[in-house]
């Protein structure tokens, strides 16, 4: 509430974008979910007002969409869907971080974490990436023939796992988005796959993968891991 008052008999039609603004009566409340300000940077108590859903915070509207923002992802989130899982950050220099939510506010590198996890418990695909990805660990079960994990963008993951969990012919995407051309590294990520017919497919991008001493987890090993 930033301007204190009486509310209204009967409840208002929020409004739900970043800093907008709801009058009810005399009373007006401001939309703070994500927001620096209200979660303890520049005021207010640290993660008091976080989303419930990272696709809420990559919207339009929320992170800048020409890119350069920073989504901190706590790290004891724990996220599931029925559906898709969209979990691309942004524009070119946007960052989604895994940080212990104890930790500093802003965080700082002694508060990076690898235990967030996203997981999509129906049977769609999940567009990721764009940015960098810090410690975040995806599970996708897509049944769709050809679908799977697929990065979009030029994407830089470290310190994350991708794992697939439906033992349809699905894949994880590299390199792909509008005809292919981009870019996806990997650093110290880990992969899983639930069939030994699934793999990762580079769709005419660069794809580089480093720094893992076992790639590969789980006790399924793809027949082919990197097609194209």
């Amino acid at each position: 509430c930033t301007v204190a008052g009486t509310t209204g008999a009967t409840e208002p039609s929020w409004t739900l974008t970043a800093g907008g603004t709801t009058t009810s009566g005399t009373a007006t409340f401001v939309e703070c979910t994500g927001l620096a300000a209200y979660n303890g940077d520049g005021g207010g108590s640290a993660w008091a007002a976080p989303a419930a859903r990272v696709s809420i915070l990559t919207a339009s509207g929320w992170m800048n969409q020409s890119g350069g923002d920073t989504l901190y992802v706590g790290h004891d989130h724990a996220e599931t869907n029925s559906g898709a899982v969209n979990f691309y950050v942004p524009g070119v220099g946007s960052r989604m971080i895994c940080v212990n939510t104890a930790g500093s506010v802003p965080p700082v590198s002694a508060d990076l974490r690898t235990s967030a996890s996203l997981t999509s418990s129906g049977t769609t695909d999940s567009i990721c990436g764009q940015g960098y990805i810090y410690g975040v660990n995806h599970y996708n079960g897509s049944s769709n023939f050809l679908g799977g994990i697929i990065f979009q963008g030029t994407t830089y993951a470290e310190n994350c796992s991708f794992n697939l969990t439906n033992a349809a012919a699905s894949y994880v995407f590299v390199g792909n988005g509008n005809g292919g051309s981009n870019n996806t590294e990997f650093k110290n990520v880990t992969v899983s796959f639930a069939n030994t017919l699934q793999g990762i497919l580079n769709q005419n991008g660069t794809f580089k993968w480093s720094g893992s001493s076992s790639s590969i987890t789980g006790a399924v090993i793809p027949s082919a891991l990197i097609g194209t």
